[in-house]
């Protein structure tokens, strides 16, 4: 009978234990939630973090809409750290690579002060000559040639070169 009592007390400690872990962000598609806690929900519980982000950079990397896009980068503006942040950075440099137009139209979406936290955050982990081609291309646009430049000059700059 105690042993009983104990095990369901084990039991009742566990899936209340279980249940907060993914409390704070419990739905995949909440990824404007992953921004604003991502911290929190990647100290509670890392695979719904992970499962969270990979739902919303897969939709970026389809571009079928910028507005994913933008979804996708305002997690820069997030904090990350770790291989948060090297997930994100070669997630962005491939949506940047492979489509840079909708790299850029998603960026347009962001609110200056994401825009100018992912300018100031970006540094590319992969070789940068695919990425320094990219927003060579992409600084001939009237639309995003600003952000092109800016991000290059970033690239560019010794600090992030030494990152690599």
């Amino acid at each position: 009978m105690q042993y009983s009592r104990f095990f369901l007390l084990i039991l009742l400690f566990y899936s209340g234990f279980a249940f907060q872990a993914s409390s704070t962000c419990p739905e995949v598609l909440d990824y404007e939630c992953l921004v604003k806690n991502s911290q929190q929900v990647y100290q509670e519980d890392s695979e719904q973090w992970w499962k969270i982000y990979h739902h919303t950079a897969a939709k970026a990397k389809k571009c079928e809409n910028f507005n994913d896009v933008t979804l996708f980068l305002r997690l820069w503006s997030g904090s990350t750290d770790g291989e948060m942040a090297e997930g994100l950075a070669i997630d962005t440099e491939e949506i940047l690579i492979k489509n840079s137009r909708c790299f850029f139209e998603g960026a347009l979406g962001l609110p200056k002060q994401e825009m100018a936290t992912l300018i100031t955050r970006f540094c590319p982990l992969t070789e940068p000559e695919p990425i320094v081609k990219a927003l060579k291309q992409a600084i001939k646009n009237a639309r995003y040639g600003h952000i092109a430049e800016q991000l290059l000059q970033q690239v560019e700059r010794e600090g992030c070169q030494s990152h690599r």
